[in-house]
């Protein structure tokens, strides 16, 4: 029997997650709230590398080498935050959950922190304006808090390349 590899990208159950946890240790892994999400995509101020993933997710694995090694070149210049979604499956919950997320953030080298979306699926969505309910996903934040590049699959080397580009000509344009 001929089976299909599984899909890189991950589609969201619609489960609402479970209320809201504190993390333990001040190491950017916690529950947010939508406003609190928001705002942390869409502060002015800075540029802003958003990644959108799971620990589920396959192919949010598979892009975590490019992040980091982008996050590595471009730390100085770039704020990184991650949207982790793992809540939608439901499997862990709470401090679990928290712990989960920590663990898989240490395994592979994510140095950003991660919000964990604690709204149910399609509230989360609708707030953000996002027409993809699928991660990976990346998006590059002007300083002006606007959403100005969005990469809708698995992170690939020219996605990266077209990422610095955009991030040049913003960095130029200060």
């Amino acid at each position: 029997m001929n089976q299909e590899p599984p899909s890189p990208t991950a589609v969201v159950p619609t489960k609402p997650p479970t209320p809201s946890v504190q993390s333990g240790p001040d190491d950017g892994i916690r529950f947010a709230s939508l406003n609190e999400i928001h705002e942390a995509i869409s502060g002015p101020g800075k540029l802003r590398i958003v990644n959108h993933w799971a620990t589920w997710c396959d192919g949010c694995l598979e892009e975590l080498p490019l992040l980091v090694e982008l996050r590595g070149a471009l730390a100085s210049e770039v704020e990184f935050l991650g949207i982790s979604w793992d809540s939608f499956q439901g499997a862990l919950v709470g401090q679990d959950l928290i712990e989960e997320v920590r663990s898989h953030s240490r395994r592979h080298g994510i140095s950003w922190d991660s919000l964990l979306v604690k709204a149910p699926p399609p509230e989360f969505f609708e707030h953000l304006g996002m027409t993809c309910n699928t991660i990976p996903q990346v998006w590059l934040v002007d300083k002006e808090g606007s959403v100005v590049h969005r990469i809708e699959q698995v992170l690939e080397g020219e996605d990266v390349q077209r990422l610095e580009t955009h991030i040049k000509q913003l960095l130029g344009a200060s």
